[in-house]
């Protein structure tokens, strides 16, 4: 592991070892809770239209303002394995703080050093960062997808299983 030699660069330092997770720790990065959903996902191309306010009126956990966060991508799911929620969470909750979707948005400005390294699909899995549909009742968190096909926030079911290519936005305990 090596600390990258310029400022721009977004991964710090990647594959730390934690148990058996694999972690990417980012530079810190400023959060501004004030925006809209709309406003912090604007952008890219390719957003799911029930990424809205409407929809994830909670997801700012109560915080407004702008703050500067260490925050870290956390890969739970082992090589060639899936994982139900519940168990993602457990492994995540035991080290780390599950973070937001203000939190994931940040990360939409570094989706191509996001995507050259391999980091593919990150999910906000906070609490206050899921929507229920009225249709069916599927409850859904964000998802960004800095890859070639799909550039953009989408919505990933939470009763899913997840695989060894998920990440998640997360903060140390």
């Amino acid at each position: 592991m090596s600390e990258t030699q310029t400022e721009e660069q977004i991964v710090v330092a990647q594959r730390l070892p934690v148990v058996e997770l694999i972690v990417a720790k980012l530079k810190p990065l400023i959060i501004n809770y004030d925006l809209t959903v709309e406003k912090m996902i604007a952008g890219l191309p390719d957003n799911d239209t029930n990424v809205t306010s409407e929809h994830f009126p909670d997801c700012r956990a109560g915080k407004t303002g702008i703050e500067e966060a260490q925050l870290f991508l956390v890969k739970p799911v082992p090589s060639g394995k899936r994982l139900p929620t519940q168990d993602v969470e457990e492994i995540l909750d035991k080290d780390f703080v599950r973070e937001e979707l203000p939190a994931l948005a940040v990360l939409k400005e570094y989706c191509d050093q996001l995507r050259a390294q391999e980091i593919q699909f990150i999910t906000a899995l906070g609490p206050n960062s899921r929507w229920a549909n009225p249709d069916g009742g599927d409850v859904s968190v964000p998802c960004l997808g800095p890859h070639f096909v799909h550039r953009g926030f989408s919505l990933l079911l939470v009763e899913k299983d997840w695989f060894d290519y998920d990440w998640f936005v997360c903060r140390r305990k």
